[in-house]
């Protein structure tokens, strides 16, 4: 292909603007604003255009400040279920008549907060300050492209205060992706803020609900935040399994909580509750022996003493009478000196 004609077809791309085909017949333009809102389209461009009777799926744009925004948009969005339809993006073609709205070309840095496997071990978060105008609906439909197994959304029902919800993704790369991309980010003129640190509860009374525990958790820690989410059962959906998850702020608070609270009543004749850290994964610790102001971690012996031939030469002489002269003076060890024989 001659080298004019690739630059041809390289201009020819808007490069901060998506095509999206196989839009499902139910999508709208507020659908599609959702779906790409962890990528911060422009408002204004999102538009959705369906056939004249609805009968086939239909197609939409959206633009976006900054090309990474949309080529972000394009890798982790193509391919992903939208209203049970799998929607298919390319970038836009440029069409001289209608040129891009003027924009910084150069995403500003932003410095966050990145997660590790460790933190999201459960494959789960929080997310609070939800607006008590989104839906569950709304809700999945931002989380689209993270992958996720598992939305539940605590709404205050007539009280007009921001929910929260308590989200499982497939992976902890998911979790960890949808950290980066969607705490701290306006939805429905509300700043969602998403956590990590997570107790579960458990031998609860089937009868115990969210409002019931939080009253219980803030009358004894009054200085704590939490944020609770208890699982029901699909049966009878009043009643509760008996377990759920409890976020905090800190994990200094968590411990907190696990330290005064576990074994702890919320009614003289009701089950002690059982508090466990779930998220993040504690760090394992080996054993330490303090002698004084030293620290000697536990002496491991060394494969050799089970196993002597595996690491001996063959020729070495072996007999019955072996001493500490012998060690030393073949310097078999080569790490140092051997205890006492």
């Amino acid at each position: 292909m001659p080298q004019s004609h690739i630059f041809s077809i390289i201009y020819c791309i808007n490069r901060r603007g998506l095509f999206i085909r196989n839009v499902a017949v139910s999508a709208t333009n507020i659908t599609i604003l959702y779906a790409f809102a962890a990528f911060n389209p422009i408002q204004e461009t999102v538009y959705v255009k369906h056939d004249y009777y609805q009968l086939r799926n239909g197609v939409g744009c959206v633009y976006f400040r900054h090309d990474e925004d949309a080529l972000e948009a394009l890798q982790m969005m193509n391919k992903q279920i939208i209203e049970g339809e799998e929607i298919e993006i390319e970038y836009q073609k440029l069409d001289a008549r209608y040129p891009p709205p003027a924009y910084n070309r150069q995403r500003p840095q932003v410095k966050k907060v990145q997660l590790r496997k460790e933190d999201v071990n459960q494959k789960l978060l929080f997310i609070s300050n939800i607006s008590p105008h989104t839906t569950q609906h709304n809700l999945e439909l931002l989380l689209t492209a993270f992958n996720t197994t598992k939305v539940c959304l605590f709404k205050y029902g007539k009280f007009n205060r921001p929910s929260y919800s308590l989200v499982e993704f497939q992976t902890e790369e998911d979790a960890i992706k949808a950290f980066a991309y969607l705490d701290s980010i306006i939805i429905d003129n509300s700043i969602i803020h998403l956590h990590p640190i997570i107790l579960r509860v458990d031998n609860l009374n089937e009868d115990i609900n969210e409002i019931a525990l939080a009253k219980f958790f803030q009358a004894k820690l009054p200085h704590i935040n939490i944020r609770v989410i208890l699982i029901y059962n699909n049966s009878i959906p009043t009643k509760s399994l008996g377990f759920g998850y409890i976020n905090f702020n800190t994990v200094n608070d968590a411990q907190q909580a696990v330290n005064q609270l576990n074994n702890a009543r919320l009614r003289p004749n009701s089950n002690a509750i059982k508090l466990t850290q779930w998220q993040p994964k504690q760090q394992e610790q080996k054993q330490v022996i303090r002698l004084g102001s030293r620290q000697i971690a536990p002496f491991v012996p060394p494969l050799f003493l089970t196993n002597p031939l595996t690491y001996f030469p063959a020729n070495f002489p072996f007999n019955t009478s072996w001493k500490k002269s012998d060690f030393e003076q073949k310097e078999l060890l080569g790490r140092g000196r051997l205890g006492a024989i």
